[in-house]
């Protein structure tokens, strides 16, 4: 029987050791720890009418004070944005500007109506007689969001409810005679926080009733929008 010396049987064990430890340092174990990734985007800016809880009004609506028929012009006056009613600006994005407005929904044309009656919303003349545009009533509608207030909606303490927020000035609508289409109701500055939301109340309304109106409940539609 052939018989290996004690040594050579030694080293030849060593050496598939060796192989063997080899091996196994160049085994690259994979990582347990595991990278969760979330984004968030910006929204969209939006403006609303809500209510004390941040709820939209299904039916918003503005009321004038009740007249009495009269052989002169007079004037109705009314409230846009109450605590009920707010004017609710969004703005979860990183831009600063922005311009919330009112306009007619129908346009320059559009009219207060009461069954076939009619008066204007836009005329410039003072007295709300009919300043010969393309229909033939009178009546001017001035909107003043300056007496208004700007409050924000508390639910980030960065957000300032003034700072490089300007409500806008007093304006008459008118359709000739510097037509003014569209009126400025709030606007954000350079300086405006982003990602924040603001709420306007208290936007006074003038409407000026040309002589001798028939008397019914007039209604006319206005949209606000913000861009």
């Amino acid at each position: 029987m052939h018989q290996y010396p004690l040594k050579k049987i030694l080293f030849s064990c060593l050496g598939i050791w060796g192989v063997l430890i080899l091996l196994q340092t160049s085994v690259v174990l994979a990582s347990n720890a595991v990278t969760f990734s979330q984004t968030i985007n910006d929204g969209t800016l939006s403006i609303d009418i809500v209510d004390n809880s941040g709820n939209t009004v299904s039916s918003p609506s503005a009321t004038f004070g009740g007249l009495t028929f009269s052989f002169n012009s007079q004037t109705a006056t009314g409230t846009l944005g109450t605590s009920s009613q707010r004017i609710r600006v969004y703005n979860p994005t990183g831009t600063n500007t922005w311009t919330a407005s009112i306009a007619a929904t129908g346009g320059p044309t559009a009219l207060w109506t009461s069954g076939s009656d009619t008066y204007d919303f836009n005329d410039s003349h003072s007295d709300g007689t009919d300043d010969a545009d393309t229909d033939t009533v009178g009546g001017r509608l001035t909107v003043d969001p300056s007496v208004g207030t700007v409050a924000g909606v508390p639910d980030n303490t960065t957000c300032s409810p003034t700072t490089g927020i300007t409500k806008g000035s007093s304006s008459a609508f008118r359709e000739i005679a510097s037509a003014v289409s569209s009126i400025t109701l709030l606007s954000g500055g350079a300086s405006a926080t982003p990602y924040c939301r603001w709420d306007l109340t208290g936007v006074s309304l003038s409407q000026v009733i040309p002589p001798s109106q028939a008397t019914g409940t007039y209604n006319l539609s206005f949209t606000v929008t913000i861009a």
